[in-house]
């Protein structure tokens, strides 16, 4: 099959700049690729060629701006059996015009079927221009088919894996030494850690976990709470929410451990 992905407006794939969506697409398109001809497409980036082709798959970078159109400029010229459209719903009857003997999937990551994200009217077109919608959770899933029941039997929820070649579990080897040298190298020995990785901003709710921790220090003084991120994907510069949860956290200095941005 001829398969295209394609990424949001926000980060490009391959994932130089980091990204969840974009690190999914980088990690399954090549195992995808192996049986299938596979096309990502993502936004430009200065660290990328236009076009190119890496582990058997192709990458496409399009301008940000008009993005949307560029996408389906490119459905248009090149024909795919199966679309998936990684977390804009409102794009799909506009891309399903320009490829309409696609089959089209959509995996949604937010609340992307919410009131002021999009309209009923749209939303039921999403609907009937799909054949499946993965979520990345149970939630995540609700959330759509709470509004559009119509969703129920088209909506799937498929968690998300992990590469053991990559990340390896505490009780390896491997493991166990990458834990022992991370806890030495940031004095985190003896201590309880309740880790938060992710962009800091107020949707994420990492102020949540800090206005609760006094009351977790009650119950366990050995806690620390790191945060590892920041305000937006290779940007450390402080804005004034990022500076309010440094505000929280100096209140409880020796419990919260603050590090920037990690690719």
């Amino acid at each position: 099959m001829k398969i295209a992905l394609i990424a949001t407006e926000k980060l490009p794939v391959p994932s130089v700049r980091g990204g969840a969506i974009q690190i999914y697409l980088e990690a399954v398109a090549p195992l995808i690729a192996k049986k299938h001809e596979v096309t990502v497409f993502s936004i430009k980036d200065p660290n990328l060629a236009d076009r190119e082709k890496v582990d058997g798959v192709h990458y496409v970078h399009l301008d940000e701006d008009r993005y949307e159109e560029a996408v389906g400029a490119e459905l248009k010229k090149s024909r795919f059996d199966l679309v998936h459209v990684c977390n804009r719903p409102s794009w799909v009857p506009k891309l399903k015009k320009q490829a309409p003997d696609a089959v089209f999937i959509l995996s949604v990551h937010n609340e992307m079927f919410a009131y002021d994200k999009i309209s009923q009217a749209e939303g039921e077109i999403c609907i009937d221009s799909v054949a499946q919608i993965v979520t990345v959770s149970d939630y995540i899933g609700q959330t759509i088919t709470s509004r559009f029941p119509s969703a129920r039997s088209k909506t799937k929820t498929v968690y998300s894996g992990v590469d053991l070649k990559t990340y390896h579990p505490h009780w390896t080897n491997e493991g166990q030494r990458a834990r022992e040298e991370m806890r030495s190298e940031l004095g985190l020995h003896g201590k309880k850690i309740v880790l938060f990785v992710g962009r800091l901003s107020k949707v994420k709710g990492p102020h949540i976990l800090l206005q609760a921790l006094p009351d977790i220090i009650e119950e366990h003084p050995d806690v620390m709470m790191v945060f590892i991120g920041s305000k937006w994907f290779g940007d450390n510069e402080l804005n004034n929410y990022v500076k309010h949860l440094h505000t929280l956290g100096a209140m409880q200095k020796d419990h919260v451990t603050f590090i920037q941005f990690v690719k």
